[in-house]
């Protein structure tokens, strides 16, 4: 038997001040709360984004890190500045050539982005020489 997965469809994010999260998310992403007794959950694209509170089995922040496609990448990046969300690091290119980056949103949740790599953007003559700096202070051809 092989196993067959596809998309995520949703991803689960248990926190303490989880309804406000819900409310943050719904505004950035333009799309209304849904509200059960224990959860609230939003759609991000054709996945749910269900925002819980922290039980004994899940702490806060404990949950997956969901990443979120982003065609127009760098603007991406810095929209998600403006709402308050810190990067966690520098983007990287992936095997599939696309580039990754990862956020933590001001409720403590992280979550990732990725899209087309454009090795012409301005973001990445940065990302190489901060590369190669790492490579010559670490003695790494």
């Amino acid at each position: 038997m092989t196993l067959e997965l596809s998309r995520v469809s949703s991803v689960v994010v248990f926190g303490s001040d989880w309804i406000a999260a819900a409310h943050w998310w719904s505004r950035m992403c333009d799309t209304p709360v849904i509200r059960l007794p224990r959860s609230a959950s939003v759609m991000v694209g054709t996945a749910e984004l269900v925002f819980a509170p922290p039980d004994e089995r899940n702490d806060p922040g404990g949950s997956p890190v969901p990443y979120w496609h982003a065609e127009d990448f760098n603007d991406t990046r810095a929209e998600l500045s403006g709402w308050g969300c810190v990067e966690l690091h520098r983007p990287v290119a992936t095997p599939a050539r696309n580039q990754i980056t990862q956020f933590k949103d001001p409720f403590g949740m992280i979550f990732g982005i990725e899209g087309p790599l454009i090795v012409e953007s301005p973001l990445w003559p940065e990302v190489e020489a901060e590369i190669a700096g790492l490579r010559a202070a670490y003695g790494v051809a």
